[in-house]
């Protein structure tokens, strides 16, 4: 029986390029192209790749490094597993309060033991 790939590795990578001319849209004003490309790393050297568009990267690379700590050691094949996680994360008795954000340490310890102890 073939061994289980897992996630060993989830990295956000942030792009940004300024546009020659900045131009508004129905919504905002946009003066640059924004893109973070997320690296998914396993255990058996394959390497898968997605995208997020939209801001404030900041905010969104920490949560990807939140959620990073959900999915290291999951099976990247099973995505029902991983959402079901990322489901049960994000319900309204794991919001985090206002005095932790999705990058503090608190936040992450929690979600990283949750996922960990099953």
């Amino acid at each position: 029986m073939p061994r289980t790939m897992k996630i060993t590795d989830v990295i956000a990578h942030p792009l940004s390029v300024a546009y020659e001319r900045a131009s508004w849209t129905a919504h905002e004003y946009m003066d640059r192209a924004q893109l973070i490309l997320v690296e998914v790393r396993t255990d058996q050297s394959l390497i898968g790749f997605g995208e997020i568009s939209g801001g404030p990267q900041k905010q969104i690379c920490d949560l990807v490094a939140l959620f990073a700590d959900v999915v290291k050691g999951m099976d990247p094949m099973g995505h029902a597993e991983v959402w079901s996680n990322f489901r049960t994360l994000l319900g309204r008795r794991h919001q985090p309060s206002d005095r932790e954000g999705p990058g503090k340490p608190a936040v992450r310890k929690r979600a990283r033991d949750r996922f960990r102890a099953r």
